[in-house]
């Protein structure tokens, strides 16, 4: 037969001899790739197109999985004609446990104060690169079941608080709840393919229980973001002043003193200077889905030589659906000197957001206040 010119080798062929050449660092590549585009196209958390998109990931990557599990037990191998197309079944693998795990890290970290989401965004973090040790790949699948396992609880958390309209422990053990029902029901399958039973257990059953478990003891540690929930702003104010617009939404006109000029960064007066019958307002802007009325507590704390100490909490009702976020504020009337700090927390405790600031009293009235003004 004559031999095929090169101008007529084929893209595919092209595209098999680079992966063979670089197949070691491929499912990396693979894997980043996935973690950038959501990073670059990440929706709101409540928009439906986004969870049917994330809905459609985790089906492809539980077939993966399953096929997996299958060709690792030598009960089933691609066809000959299949094969060639299956060996990019890891980078597709990693490519969507990529994209999914970027999509809710994000959603984790801007669902929490840095303080707070700092251990479950680093243990995110080490769990995506201890995937990608030769080592650990060695071990076979379990690593890939444990960052699914994440994918589908964190699944669970945006889409069973978007259902219900709330967020608690009730929503938490429903989603624990039903995150577990695709393994339990994985296991079951291939039992009935006659696979070794401990090898199932440690490998589908092992992961999902262990990062259950791991998300219970955060969740009660109160070291869980409390996803959807978002804080969007928050601020320290002299005076808060509701007024209407010509839209019919009431306008908040927030007035603070002018920070210096090296403090810009500040959010309203985090250098907050009281006169006699001053109140610290703290006004936020809590992103919440479409449908969703919960609560949020304003926890007032000022730290003391022994640490911070709670001198007051304040139970606000919020509603979602506005993009610009709910709109919210508390005050306290009586205060001391010194450090504070207002963290926005569910009832269950967990942190949305918290904003420092430092109090100072001027025992003087003046009867000239300059205030600058922000709209909301």
């Amino acid at each position: 037969m004559e031999k095929q010119p090169d101008s007529q080798i084929t893209l595919f062929s092209r595209l098999n001899d680079w992966h063979s050449r670089n197949e070691k660092y491929v499912s990396t590549w693979s894997f980043l790739a996935g973690f950038l585009f959501d990073v670059f196209t990440l929706s709101r958390i409540d928009d439906w197109f986004a969870l049917v998109q994330q809905t459609v990931y985790l089906i492809i990557i539980i077939q993966i999985l399953k096929y997996k599990t299958y060709e690792a037990g030598g009960i089933w191998r691609p066809s000959a004609k299949f094969a060639k197309y299956w060996n990019y079944s890891t980078e597709v693998l990693h490519f969507m446990l990529g994209s999914l795990l970027s999509v809710y890290s994000l959603f984790y970290f801007i669902s929490s104060s840095l303080a707070t989401s700092f251990l479950f965004m680093l243990v995110l973090f080490a769990l995506l690169i201890t995937n990608e040790l030769q080592q650990v790949k060695k071990q076979g699948l379990i690593l890939k079941y444990a960052l699914f396992a994440v994918c589908v609880f964190s699944y669970m958390f945006v889409v069973i608080p978007l259902s219900l309209g709330f967020i608690g422990i009730v929503p938490f053990l429903l989603s624990l709840a039903l995150g577990l029902l695709p393994f339990i029901t994985l296991y079951k399958s291939f039992l009935t393919k006659n696979m070794q039973s401990l090898y199932l257990k440690k490998n589908i059953l092992l992961p999902p229980i262990a990062v259950s478990i791991f998300l219970l003891v955060l969740y009660f540690a109160k070291l869980l973001p409390p996803i959807p929930l978002s804080a969007q702003y928050i601020g320290i104010y002299h005076q808060i002043e509701k007024v209407p617009s010509v839209t019919g939404e009431t306008k908040f006109k927030l007035k603070y003193e002018r920070a210096k000029w090296w403090n810009f960064w500040q959010s309203g007066a985090q250098d907050f200077v009281a006169e006699p019958g001053d109140k610290i307002y703290c006004f936020v802007r809590i992103f919440a889905p479409a449908n969703f009325k919960d609560k949020i507590v304003f926890h007032w704390r000022k730290k003391y030589q022994t640490g911070w100490q709670t001198m007051d909490k304040i139970i606000n009702e919020i509603s979602g659906g506005r993009s610009q976020g709910f709109r919210s504020y508390a005050f306290k009337a009586n205060f001391e000197p010194g450090k504070w700090r207002v963290q926005i927390e569910t009832l269950s405790g967990q942190e949305i957001g918290r904003l420092n600031f430092q109090v100072s009293l001027d025992p003087v009235v003046n009867l000239v206040r300059e205030f600058k003004i922000d709209e909301f």
